[in-house]
């Protein structure tokens, strides 16, 4: 797709039963299609989205979108209550694709997210986001069945999709890593910069190279698993800043070793309750390495 202006997807149709999508699937061994959009505003509000699904054994199309001037994702469709989406992931044993998101200022807000993901024993696919100016996910809805985030999980569903895709109880697939460069990066108000899994495998790598970091109003960066090992944090920031149940933690449930945690700032705070941890509940927590020039807590 290439729209010299910008490119809109937006909510749920009456007339078709179904909500937008610019989507390339996979249901069977064949490798499903890449999706690429470039333009130089692109929305995904009230349910539309952009994906690559893997149905099927076959691997995944890689997503990439370039946008010049910004990109938002936000809000649910409340009958279905699907979530706002950039993203590419497997439902099968075939791998999820790449994600790649170029542009200047990156908004996700209301429940949207950006994010690989699998619920089956394909591995999720990488994401990698670069924002020249500033990003900022923010605001989860009540109603949302997730937080707004950008992320790479491997996640266990509601049980009555499981039965109508044939889907395993928990996934058995790796997440994906994640990459984030940005000069701003702003998580506020319960949302989540994340790799997670739920189920046996690990979780991804999570690399934030950023000039500020600003986690306010139990915004987070985490990485977490069930059983498997823990993933990565890495932040390269010159000023991180965590306020009011702001966090960064890795952790790491079941008999899984928590992830790593380092921190390179030149300047850190963490105030009203804010806080930076490693954990894990039966195997050994992950260690903790902060280089920095002043550090700022209450």
């Amino acid at each position: 797709v290439n729209a010299s202006e910008s490119v809109q997807v937006l909510g749920f149709s009456p007339v078709t039963g179904r909500i937008a999508m610019i989507s390339a699937r996979t249901t069977g061994s064949g490798s499903g299609g890449n999706v690429i959009i470039s333009t130089g505003r692109l929305t995904a509000l009230n349910g539309g989205g952009v994906n690559a699904v893997v149905f099927g054994s076959g691997s995944g199309g890689d997503v990439t979108v370039n946008a010049s001037e910004s990109i938002e994702v936000g809000g649910i469709e409340p009958r279905s209550l699907q979530m706002s989406v950039l993203s590419s992931s497997t439902a099968n044993a075939g791998a999820a694709g790449s994600l790649t998101i170029n542009t200047r200022r990156l908004i996700v807000r209301d429940g949207g997210r950006i994010d690989t993901s699998t619920v089956a024993s394909g591995a999720a696919g990488s994401l990698l986001v670069n924002a020249s100016e500033s990003i900022e996910v923010s605001d989860t809805p009540l109603r949302s069945p997730t937080p707004s985030a950008i992320a790479s999980s491997a996640s266990i569903v509601d049980e009555s999709l499981r039965h109508s895709f044939r889907l395993p109880p928990f996934p058995t697939g790796a997440s994906g890593n994640v990459t984030i460069n940005t000069p701003r990066l702003i998580v506020r108000d319960g949302a989540q910069v994340s790799v997670k899994n739920e189920g046996t495998g690990n979780a991804g790598m999570l690399q934030v190279n950023a000039g500020e970091i600003f986690l306010a109003n139990l915004g987070s960066i985490t990485a977490s698993t069930a059983s498997g090992n823990g993933g990565n944090i890495a932040l390269e920031v010159n000023s991180l800043q965590l306020r009011r149940g702001g966090a960064i933690t890795t952790t790491a449930g079941g008999t899984g070793n928590g992830g790593n945690l380092k921190i390179n700032s030149d300047i850190i705070v963490a105030l009203e309750n804010s806080d930076i941890t490693a954990n894990a509940v039966q195997g050994r927590g992950g260690n903790i390495s902060i280089n920095t020039s002043a550090i700022f807590g209450a």
